[in-house]
């Protein structure tokens, strides 16, 4: 017999939810052991998803608040004029920069620098009609 009814999973779900994933938050919550939960985690697998979908909400949270942190807050000075705006806080260069290294590496803003390889290091000579013959 199970030590823990099924309300003990739904309880762990909620908590995980309000701790956004953190577990050991969320068993101290519930009254539980680690290894309880990843006990779950391992033999049920409609347990598992639904823990996959608390951790996709926390990172989905993330997300909005790095977005945010990259538009910056703006409050209308004049309700009359949408562009009379002001920042009570403003767009963030950290999360604009950590958003382009994340998001776009295939345009080039990455911290890696690709290795140039030298030819005649190589001992080639990439000019030579022999490379080119087949």
């Amino acid at each position: 017999m199970n030590q823990y009814p099924e309300g003990k999973k739904a309880e762990m779900l909620k908590a995980l939810e309000l701790s956004l994933g953190i577990v050991t938050t969320a068993c101290k919550k519930v009254g539980i052991e680690r290894r309880t939960h990843y006990n779950w985690l391992k033999n049920d697998p409609v347990y598992r998803a639904s823990v996959n979908d608390v951790e996709e909400e926390a990172v989905d949270l993330s997300e909005s608040k790095l977005f945010e942190k990259i538009m910056g807050v703006k409050v209308l000075v004049d309700k009359n004029n949408p562009e009379s705006g002001a920042y009570q806080v403003p767009p963030s260069d950290r999360a604009i920069i950590f958003h382009l290294k994340a998001k776009g590496k295939k345009r080039g803003y990455n911290d890696r620098t690709e290795p140039v390889v030298q030819p005649k290091k190589l001992g080639l000579d990439l000019y030579e009609e022999s490379v080119f013959e087949e």
